[in-house]
């Protein structure tokens, strides 16, 4: 798993914990997506792909995290991307 240093500083300041994104990630609760992006992921999980999900905090950052199987788990924030 690869987190940048930016999402443990805004997960601090909107005292989130990272686990609990990972736990809704994890369990197909991808966050705040659109339908189509729901989709994606959907048709993702079923070919074996990357998967995204979106959560935003209350601070107004938005955190996502993208999954490739196989691979790893990448948490960083949108604006990092």
């Amino acid at each position: 798993m690869v987190i940048t240093p930016a999402v443990f500083i805004a997960l601090a300041q909107a005292s989130v914990e990272l686990q609990e994104l990972l736990a809704h990630h994890h369990t197909g609760d991808f966050g705040n997506l659109c339908a189509e992006d729901r989709e994606v992921n959907r048709k993702a999980i079923l070919r074996g792909c990357r998967v995204l999900s979106q959560y935003d905090l209350p601070t107004g950052e938005r955190i996502w995290i993208i999954s490739d199987p196989g691979a790893r788990t990448t948490v960083l924030l949108a604006r990092e991307y």
